[in-house]
């Protein structure tokens, strides 16, 4: 995939975020099983935790629960300016998971970490949204740079290698692709539709809102971008950005699982 390709599909999700913001808020209130699992493994209390891709800032509240410090980030303003109404006691931070994060020691204290970094860093369904190895690797060496000394990377992403087509994954892509022309895809998207691999999938995300006296009602659809990974590509990219891979799984209902059932991959870095 080209520089220019991957550059608009990360404009793509970040349009796509925005303009969706509030009906997928709607559907993000509750934090998965496998987020309140993973809280119960890693959070202690008096750490300094940074939620990177935070959306609308439902991890908040498991993480104050165990008397941590809790600092959010993410690029759509649409959703993360929702976070501080319901969540007004956590830190909040507009910015781009691709962009660099590293900063001084009193930047760090006004993010809720120490001058030393974060203890703990979560990214939930994050790095599926980036596409290429060379961006993705960028993601993790930059969150590496804000991780204190030993402390704990643990990242999510969905699993689109699961045998469903009924929900987005690699096989029903495949699929849906097909439908599409080269040129209407090209009209579509603005790139051809062979410079998407494999374990590039989109998907299309729509919304129905009823017609009130302030606002006309009508369906809303926004394309979403994933990227399919493997164990190896996970372990690879933990290898080349720094890190340790010390734990990698499959989960469903935060219970461990087999790729082919499993709704998400679970790894911890270090």
């Amino acid at each position: 995939m080209i520089p220019e390709t991957a550059r608009k599909l990360l404009n793509l999700n970040a349009r796509s975020y925005d303009t969706l913001a509030s009906a997928f808020s709607s559907t993000r209130r509750e934090p998965w099983p496998i987020m309140r699992s993973l809280a119960d493994q890693y959070i202690r209390e008096g750490i300094s935790v940074l939620d990177l891709g935070c959306g609308n800032g439902r991890f908040f509240p498991l993480v104050h629960a165990n008397k941590a410090q809790y600092t959010g980030i993410d690029q759509s303003q649409g959703l993360i300016g929702k976070a501080p109404v319901v969540y007004p006691e956590g830190t909040w931070r507009v910015g781009d998971v691709t962009s660099q994060l590293r900063m001084k020691n009193e930047e760090l204290s006004k993010w809720g970490a120490s001058g030393r970094g974060f203890d703990a860093i979560f990214s939930f369904a994050v790095l599926n949204h980036i596409p290429t190895f060379e961006l993705q690797k960028q993601v993790l060496a930059n969150a590496k740079s804000v991780l204190k000394p030993g402390g704990l990377l643990i990242m999510t992403n969905f699993n689109l290698w699961r045998l469903t087509l009924r929900e987005k994954s690699v096989w029903k892509w495949i699929l849906e692709k097909r439908k599409w022309s080269d040129a209407d895809f090209y009209k579509k998207f603005g790139f051809a539709k062979n410079e998407l691999g494999l374990s590039d999938v989109l998907t299309c995300w729509s919304s129905f809102a009823k017609a009130t006296k302030d606002r006309p009602g009508g369906s809303k659809e926004a394309w979403l971008y994933y990227h399919a990974f493997t164990k190896n590509e996970i372990a690879r990219l933990a290898k080349e950005s720094g890190l340790e891979l010390i734990d990698f799984y499959w989960e469903n209902n935060a219970q461990r699982s087999w790729w082919g059932k499993g709704r998400n991959s679970v790894a911890v870095l270090r």
